[in-house]
């Protein structure tokens, strides 16, 4: 970011109105892909924004507005994708948002970011069980990320003991994107799905078109 860029950012006077509220978000929001859990952060803020709502900054909502301005200054350490690196994808979901990323294992041992995903959960997504939203997340992020999940190894690593769920992602000539949540339904497995106890994420075969599957336990 153009050095002026960050000093403006860090010199942004906290919101006194909705209407300032929401241009810091409408400037805010083209880093997302830069900045873990941008969503949940935001929500402080996004809540000040909502229609009728009477303007009350509060200090949840300025520590989240200093929070996002540090992440947006700070310099993004994100790396360039390997093609010939096994992928990483993490995913978390809380009561109100849903978080994800990509990353690699570089020779150093540690995993780099390739790009976060985030989601301010609406309507019926908030009534989901915690195992639902865990699935969504997951679901979500095999969408952002098709790009760089199709055709490379990967390992998917969740929280809540997504063990318990099967995921079929599917890719045809006419909708090359992954079905969402919505296109297929939430299912427990009837049993656990083999050595769960033990196994904490999942890996991933490249998988070729037009069919390419991932149980995720």
């Amino acid at each position: 970011m153009d050095k002026r860029k960050i000093a403006a950012v860090a010199e942004w006077k906290p919101p006194t109105s909705v209407k300032e509220t929401q241009s810091f978000l409408g400037f805010a929001n083209d880093y997302p892909r830069f900045i873990k859990n941008f969503s949940k952060i935001a929500i402080p803020l996004t809540e000040i924004t909502k229609k009728d709502r009477q303007f009350k900054w509060t200090k949840v909502a300025q520590q989240a507005f200093e929070q996002l301005k540090e992440a947006i200054t700070s310099e993004p350490v994100l790396a360039m994708f390997d093609p010939d690196r096994q992928v990483e994808l993490e995913t978390d979901a809380s009561d109100f948002a849903l978080g994800g990323q990509i990353g690699q294992r570089h020779d150093d041992g540690m995993l780099h970011p390739i790009a976060f995903y985030s989601h301010k959960m609406h309507g019926a997504e908030l009534n989901y069980p915690i195992y639902d939203k865990e699935f969504l997340a997951i679901v979500n992020c095999f969408k952002e990320f098709q790009h760089y999940l199709r055709g490379s190894k990967h390992q998917v690593k969740s929280v809540h003991r997504p063990q318990e769920y099967r995921l079929l992602c599917y890719h045809t000539r006419t909708e090359p994107t992954i079905i969402t949540l919505r296109r297929i339904p939430l299912r427990r497995l009837p049993e656990p799905y083999p050595n769960a106890e033990s196994k904490s994420d999942v890996d991933g075969d490249p998988a070729p078109d037009p069919v390419a599957s991932v149980v995720v336990g």
